[in-house]
């Protein structure tokens, strides 16, 4: 089928990807914005881009969130290696498949498998701005491969080093300083380190299994942050004397109780998804006061960290704006039902493991709910 001009850049660069494997359509939309294809990096705009590539038959949807939006597509394996053909003949994207292989003029890389080997072969190129590891052996990195890395390939946009384990923050990776996309798997760090506040175009940083308690005041500079994508995060206090706020920052997962702080959540006044995970009960006072500070806020996911207390739903405050909420290992004893039939946008109401005690689920009011679809 006929492609449009302005869709075939977003069509070729689902060579990126393997042929029939399930992509995260969040993931996505943030490679097509670090990739610089988004006018004005819309999210809006990416998720039209994907719906037309659906439409045409590019792409498939493998799943779909309660509310009906795409989590998660594929592309076809015919449609995949007829797109590889024309990415590898252009060297709009390279799949390296043996060692005399250059990537001289290439812009973009991706390896299926032996991310050790491609990083120990003699080659650099300054052109090469997006390098994307999608083996699923999780290769242990040495520090010095990582730095190595890094000075051979300056001008990276778009560095995923998918599965492959670090003991620590790579040196050498805060000279990347184009850098727009980052993945991580440093599962032993605790500590973000101040040099990450040099990644001053950073839009995404994500270490799914990176456990943060503690981060640098700096990251407040990072003014053009867009994910914050952890198995937890806790942020700082913003520095005394500071004004600014992330204003472009819409998803956090996950945050830290002890981050949602009056102070810290009026920073972020464009977060439109966020998940908290911990102890809801120990820092109840500042998460059920803090929340309405989100005027944006649309997904909300709530995971009580604690086996020894219960949270306690009525005295939150949400914010209107809400179209979906998620509650997990809460222990409600109260009927949650009589406060939030009255938010005015909610969708998607998930009720999920231990969330309730209770017996019964009753609504109070007869307007109450004006806009629920899905209760699970």
């Amino acid at each position: 089928m006929e492609l449009p001009f302005h869709l075939k850049v977003y069509c070729i660069y689902l060579c990126v990807f393997c042929p029939s494997i399930e992509i995260s359509t969040r993931q996505l939309c943030q490679l097509w914005i670090a990739e610089g294809f988004i006018p004005y990096n819309s999210e809006e705009t990416a998720e039209c881009y994907l719906k037309e590539l659906i439409h045409r038959g590019f792409i498939q949807v493998s799943k779909r969130r309660a509310g009906g939006t795409i989590k998660a597509c594929y592309v076809p394996s015919l449609v995949y290696y007829s797109l590889l053909l024309v990415a590898e003949k252009t060297r709009f994207v390279l799949m390296p498949n043996k060692e005399e292989e250059s990537l001289a003029n290439v812009k973009r890389c991706f390896i299926l498998e032996d991310l050790i080997e491609f990083i120990s072969l003699e080659q650099s190129d300054m052109y090469l701005q997006s390098f994307l590891n999608h083996s699923s052996e999780s290769d242990h990195l040495a520090l010095i491969d990582c730095e190595n890395f890094c000075e051979k390939f300056k001008y990276l946009r778009v560095l995923n080093w998918g599965s492959a384990v670090l003991d620590q923050f790579p040196p050498g990776l805060e000279n990347l300083f184009l850098l727009k996309y980052l993945q991580l798997n440093i599962p032993s760090l605790k500590c973000l380190p101040l040099l990450i506040c040099t990644l001053l175009n950073l839009e995404t940083l994500e270490m799914p299994a990176g456990y943060i308690d503690h981060s640098p005041e700096g990251i407040w500079m990072m003014q053009k942050l867009m994910h914050l994508n952890f198995d937890s995060i806790t942020l700082p206090a913003p520095p005394k004397n500071y004004s600014s706020s992330l204003k472009n920052l819409i998803f956090i997962s996950a945050l830290h109780p002890s981050s949602c702080t009056p102070d810290i959540l009026s920073r972020l006044p464009t977060v439109q998804t966020l998940r908290i995970s911990g102890d809801l009960s120990h820092y109840h006072s500042g998460v059920s006061k803090s929340l309405c500070e989100l005027h944006k806020l649309e997904c909300l996911k709530l995971v009580n960290g604690s086996k020894l207390s219960r949270m306690v739903l009525s005295e939150y405050q949400f914010p209107p704006s809400l179209i979906q909420l998620s509650l997990s290992n809460t222990e409600l004893m109260e009927d949650p039902m009589p406060m939030l039939e009255r938010l005015p946008r909610l969708q998607v109401m998930k009720l999920k493991r231990n969330s309730y005690f209770g017996r019964k689920l009753a609504c109070v009011g007869s307007g109450g709910f004006p806009e629920l679809k899905v209760l699970t």
